[in-house]
């Protein structure tokens, strides 16, 4: 895994193969699932929040790099990032839409 600048402040995360770039990314999907459960558990913790926050942030990252692995990252692509928008923040959400070209004004307007 690499990352390289995509803009200001950006990082595209690149992997060096699929299968790296499915494993990561089920590992952060799994951690923001796995975190969110212990928080609906127990009282309110920072260290699994910076956590789920860290993992929705890598996979935001990696989105660009998902795209070239089409077809076969499509259903995949689906289930990483429904994990990533659950848990960001309006921009980060925003940012998903575009990058699975969802319409977003759609989103605005709700």
């Amino acid at each position: 895994m690499s990352g390289h600048p995509s803009g200001p402040g950006n990082t595209m995360l690149m992997f060096c193969t699929p299968e790296m770039a499915f494993r990561f990314t089920f590992y952060w999907a799994s951690t923001i699932i796995a975190n969110r459960l212990l928080l609906s558990l127990s009282e309110d913790e920072e260290a699994p929040v910076q956590e789920y926050n860290d993992s929705e942030k890598h996979i935001c990252h990696s989105v660009e790099h998902l795209h070239s692995l089409k077809p076969w990252v499509a259903l995949w692509m689906t289930f990483v990032t429904s994990m990533a928008y659950a848990v960001s923040d309006d921009a980060n959400r925003l940012q998903i839409a575009k990058a699975l070209k969802v319409d977003t004004t759609l989103l605005l307007s709700v």
